[in-house]
């Protein structure tokens, strides 16, 4: 987040970043340049959300597969897991 703030406020914004800048933060031109505030709740919900998510298996080695199957059974795992 820090860096994203920092891109925001130096005017270095990065394209694939337009989609966090707009979520986490609200940019407002003042005299002399821009203010950018960090959206506090928006980021607390991010927060509430930190973790780590880990499927262990004794008989799958591939971790695709392993994903698959547990999303099979109907369950979905926590937002932010890359299939």
């Amino acid at each position: 987040m820090a860096a994203l703030r920092s891109e925001l406020k130096s005017d270095a914004r990065v394209e694939a970043h337009e989609k966090a800048y707009s979520k986490y933060f609200k940019v407002s031109k003042v005299k002399g340049g821009r203010k950018v505030e960090i959206k506090h709740d928006v980021m607390q919900e991010a927060q509430a959300r930190f973790g780590f998510f880990a499927l262990m298996s004794n008989e799958i080695k591939d971790a695709r597969e392993a994903l698959q199957l547990y999303r099979a059974m109907g369950v979905e795992p926590p937002v932010g897991i890359l299939s």
